[in-house]
């Protein structure tokens, strides 16, 4: 690892906070990037990250923490993150927050059963705002929808299908114009 790799990743180990999911999250995730940076995990910074994976937390705060877990190489439970992923759902059932859900399914095990959080897609690709008849977009902006495409696709590619669209939306959804601007 390079010097200016070295003094980066003493930089995060310094400002980590092992009792902050968020904090575990930035760090495990970043960490991920340097090769060599490693995190160090006490039994209490599990149990911290596993007892935030409940339908009691946010959703951003479900996919930070089985996110670090994933990243720190730590065992979790599958079944249980899908039920607090769907849990979850049905009290923040929003674009952002069913996007972090597809992002946190795409973590688990491919054993796991996905198939409620799967057909979220085709659920939230019917939320879509029809733009003129040639591109969707959600209410929320170009950025909630773009980051809802990479999700979907993301869950799809890890569990190795097509994301479940409605037929009929399908031609459409095609269309969807993504723009950096």
């Amino acid at each position: 690892m390079c010097f200016c790799l070295q003094g980066v990743c003493q930089f995060i180990k310094s400002q980590l906070d092992p009792t902050s999911v968020d904090s575990l999250f930035f760090a495990s995730e970043t960490s991920q990037a340097i090769s060599g940076c490693e995190i160090p995990v006490s039994n209490e910074t599990r149990d911290i990250l596993l007892a935030a994976v409940s339908e009691d937390s946010s959703m951003t705060q479900i996919h930070r923490a089985v996110s670090a877990l994933s990243s720190l190489g730590l065992p979790l439970t599958s079944q249980e993150v899908v039920g607090a992923l769907t849990g979850r759902i049905n009290k923040e059932d929003n674009v952002m927050a069913i996007t972090s859900a597809l992002l946190t399914a795409a973590r688990l095990s491919q054993d796991a059963e996905l198939g409620g959080i799967l057909e979220e897609i085709e659920d939230l690709t019917a939320r879509l705002d029809d733009l003129g008849g040639i591109y969707l977009q959600f209410e929320e902006g170009l950025e909630a929808t773009a980051m809802f495409v990479a999700a979907a696709y993301s869950l799809s590619d890890h569990v190795d299908m097509e994301p479940p669209l409605k037929e009929v939306r399908s031609a459409l959804w095609r269309h969807v114009r993504i723009t950096c601007s």
